[in-house]
Parts: structure tokens; sequence; C-alpha cells
């Protein structure tokens, strides 16, 4: 499991989400990806703006084409 609901004491309205070991240990190799993702594309940083600027547009006119 990665992830564990907790109640706190005298409140059961407040639910709590936590990373359990599992999850900890998940989320530390998650952050790792971006850089070696940067790494693998030989580009410039303003390149990789550009790209990624590029991306989130072609994803939003394919949503839209959806609709």
């Amino acid at each position: 499991m990665m992830i564990r609901r907790e109640r706190p004491e005298g409140n059961e309205r407040i639910l709590h989400i936590v990373l359990t070991g599992k999850g900890k240990a998940l989320k530390q190799q998650a952050e790792q990806v971006p850089a070696a993702m940067q790494n693998c594309i030989p580009l410039e940083k303003e390149e990789l703006l550009m790209l990624k600027h590029l991306l989130c547009k072609a994803m939003e006119r394919m949503h839209a084409k959806d609709d």
C-alpha cells in the first residue's frame, strides 16, 4: 500500500491521507524523473521550455477536439 488514511482523535470528520514507507520511496524515485528525462533530451533550457509549451498546446487542442 502506498497511502494510509488516518482520522485524528476527537474529530471523525477529518481524514488525513499519509504516505506509507513504500509511498515515500516511490515519491523519491518519481522526483528523479524530470532530471533524468532532461539528461536524455539534448536541448538547451530555452528549447526544453519551448518544447513543453508546444506539447501543452497540442494536448489542449486535442482535448478541445474531444469536447
